[in-house]
């Protein structure tokens, strides 16, 4: 719209304090209106959008609920007259609330219509305290950096519309490292709607009168004009986007995970011990100032030992979030792995997380005096992991070449041998109970089971395979499905050891 439009006569405007739950809003009684109601273009103004009336208009992430402060009619640059709203809602910048304008428009149509079939329509009965629910999520999780459980899609907005990212699995809803690892986002995102906000993402008020700016604080009375979203990251997708905070819950933490943890006793209590204390006892400190006073723990042994749920149970009874990086990820220049590494270690620290760098080989073995490229990217790995304050796993498949600078670097080394059968034994009684199988009941016999020369990761997928038999077939998981999984799995044999 923007300059190709002039307003008419026609027009209405008010500054509207959102901040202030006593504020006069001119019609409280939500009955007033239903969807079926018809009113022509021309009754729009007077009767419908009134200053300081609360509004409903549908976003990619739900229903967006803002105050009218101002309305007026105008023509477009080609001619056709529409009514343009303009209302305010609460947003957050991660360290304050603020106050944010948003705009609608309703073209001009014959006869009349439904308030069901306008783009901007008031609030109807009963849909204030649903908001006002929704309202306080986004209070609660709206400031600073919270670790939560999402069920849907997240939303990220581009200059050619939005797109829907998977993201279901555990986020970190965190506004301001949205902000300050996305600055342009908020351009376009004000862009698609016509206005900007009140107050830049620094935190400093903008706009003139009275009315109040910003607030860390939303009164009751405000909680349904909230955003219906907050930003925030994927830990599984590892992208930054909008969270619908109807599909945002608190993290039902697995407080057995680490217990559960196959692993010598003596690793285990050394683990615990070291993380439970990091950054307790401040008195020891490096000579330079600024360098690292994390925990780096190495991990080392074949494949579907137990390494990376070391460090997934250390997160879960830290109740941290766990952030896991694949080498690959990290580039293949020194230029992107400084990039790269720099900005997931940034980030990490931020939310205090456990960190995991998995099948980092190509780091970890010595260098030589031919691969200048590989030395110049082990060289840039060691540095930033050295200045790292945080919880970090590396695990490798193989560390019998370790570069002499690395060892010197790593806290506690732990190496994990192949399975033998009784350490299979408890692998398979604690992913059957996670799995919600009981073997006490006779249908799985774990002795048997443990004859299989498996990993964990592979004992993991025939639970998971033989569940789906077993509902298929309607029947409770037993042997049979388990080792008919594990037979199709690997070739249609048996992998019985000895």
């Amino acid at each position: 719209m923007g300059g190709c439009m002039s307003k008419d006569p026609v027009s209405r405007s008010a500054d509207v304090d959102v901040f202030n739950d006593t504020s006069t809003n001119t019609d409280q009684e939500d009955g007033k209106f239903c969807l079926d109601d018809e009113y022509s273009f021309n009754e729009l103004i007077e009767k419908v959008f009134k200053i300081e009336r609360d509004c409903i208009v549908d976003d990619d992430a739900g229903a967006v609920c803002g105050r009218i402060n101002s309305v007026y009619e105008t023509t477009t640059f080609m001619g056709d007259k529409i009514i343009v709203v303009q209302c305010m809602t609460i947003r957050s910048n991660g360290k304050v609330f603020f106050r944010s304008s948003m705009s609608s428009y309703v073209r001009e149509y014959p006869g009349k219509a439904k308030l069901s079939e306008l783009s901007i329509r008031p609030v109807l009965l009963g849909e204030k305290e649903k908001l006002a629910d929704r309202g306080r999520k986004f209070a609660k999780c709206g400031l600073g950096a919270h670790y939560m459980m999402y069920t849907d899609k997240m939303i990220v907005r581009t200059c050619f519309g939005s797109q829907q990212i998977s993201a279901e699995g555990r986020v970190m809803v965190d506004t301001a490292s949205f902000l300050h690892f996305n600055p342009d986002y908020g351009d376009r995102h004000a862009r698609r709607y016509g206005c900007g906000d009140e107050m830049d993402v620094c935190g400093h008020g903008g706009g003139s009168g009275s009315e109040k700016m910003f607030s860390t604080e939303i009164p009751e009375g405000s909680l349904h004009l909230c955003w219906p979203t907050l930003s925030g990251f994927s830990l599984k997708s590892k992208r930054w986007g909008e969270l619908s905070l109807k599909h945002l819950e608190e993290i039902k933490f697995n407080e057995d995970a680490f217990d559960m943890l196959v692993l010598a006793n003596e690793s285990k209590e050394m683990v615990r011990g070291f993380v439970k204390n990091i950054h307790k006892d401040e008195q020891f400190t490096d000579i330079i100032q600024g360098k690292g006073g994390g925990c780096s723990f190495l991990l080392q042994g074949p494949p579907g030992v137990g390494k990376t749920l070391t460090a997934e149970a250390v997160s879960e009874c830290l109740h941290r979030p766990l952030y896991c990086i694949d080498v690959g990820e990290l580039g293949v220049t020194p230029e992107a792995l400084e990039q790269r590494l720099k900005k997931i270690l940034e980030v990490a620290e931020r939310w205090d997380a456990v960190v995991l760098i998995d099948e980092c080989d190509i780091f970890l073995a010595s260098r030589t005096k031919d691969d200048v490229l590989r030395n110049a990217m082990v060289g840039i790995f060691l540095r930033l992991l050295e200045y790292y304050n945080g919880i970090l796993f590396l695990t490798s498949n193989r560390a019998e070449d370790m570069d002499e600078a690395f060892q010197s670097r790593i806290s506690v080394t732990i190496e994990y041998g192949a399975l033998d059968a009784p350490t299979r034994k408890q692998i398979w009684s604690n992913l059957l109970g996670a799995a919600g199988t009981k073997h006490s009941d006779g249908l799985v016999d774990l002795d048997r089971l443990a004859d299989y020369d498996l990993n964990g990761r592979q004992i993991k997928t025939a639970i998971r395979l033989a569940k789906s038999l077993a509902s298929t077939a309607n029947e409770p998981m037993s042997d049979k499905h388990v080792i008919q999984t594990i037979q199709y799995s690997h070739g249609g044999k048996d992998q019985k050891e000895g």
